[in-house]
């Protein structure tokens, strides 16, 4: 909403008010444009915004497109409507969502077409997503980039992602090996073995101590050997299979 006192600044410091100026005048284009702040480009492709029900709605029809019919039908039918509301980054991120889903259910069949098309949207919503979003989609890129053998976008990608996580590091070691950096692949490969059984070993320590405070020994003592197994199995030596 325009509130009064900047509406009259907009209209006076424009000469909006003369009875004169009543029909429209291109040259001020570029005045607005400043006034408000956004480039003329902006002004001039500006589109309403859709509501959260709007874009829920047209994701809906999407997927009834899609299992009535065909999923190029739907994506097809998407584009329409991103070209209708090109900066709706919220309706971008929804419709690539639910094609990388499709594909995934299909075993990931590839699909330049839906590959470009999904890197597309993604790439313009990114910079808008934080947390896990973020990381979410990075990951997703990474995934596609993957398939076509693009190491180099993938790589890139995963730098959006934070060093500890795990999933980084499963699909560096991925790169690495398909590309010939073995030794690298297989630092991170055991790096990531190291980490997970850090973590699964304390989990099941600690399980069996709180059973154990629960009087539940039998179950306390199963844990207990468990951990045991699962050190002798991954050879991590006498100490942990005390």
């Amino acid at each position: 909403m325009i509130f009064e006192g900047t509406k009259n600044k907009f209209f006076f410091g424009l000469g909006l008010t003369r009875a004169e100026n009543s029909s429209p005048d291109i040259s001020l284009l570029c005045p607005i444009a400043r006034l408000l702040d956004i480039s003329l480009e902006e002004l001039l492709n500006f589109e309403n915004e859709l509501s959260e029900k709007d874009i829920n709605k047209i994701i809906t029809i999407f997927e009834r497109i899609f299992y009535k019919g065909t999923l190029d039908a739907a994506v097809e039918w998407i584009k329409e409507q991103l070209k209708e509301y090109p900066k709706c980054y919220e309706l971008m991120y929804k419709a690539a969502n639910m094609i990388f889903m499709q594909l995934f259910m299909q075993n990931m069949v590839a699909r330049e077409d839906f590959d470009e098309f999904m890197i597309d949207c993604y790439t313009k919503v990114l910079p808008v997503l934080v947390g896990k979003d973020k990381e979410q989609v990075a990951f997703q890129m990474v995934g596609i980039y993957m398939l076509r053998k693009k190491y180099d976008e993938a790589i890139l990608c995963l730098e959006y992602l934070s060093d500890d996580s795990l999933k980084k590091q499963m699909r560096l070691a991925n790169i690495y090996s398909a590309i010939g950096k073995t030794e690298e692949a297989f630092a991170i490969y055991e790096d990531m073995l190291s980490t997970t059984y850090t973590y699964m070993d304390f989990a099941i320590q600690g399980l069996s101590g709180m059973y154990r405070k629960k009087l539940n020994i039998d179950y306390s003592r199963k844990l207990a050997y468990k951990r045991h197994a699962l050190a002798d199995l991954l050879e991590m030596g006498k100490y942990h299979q005390m």
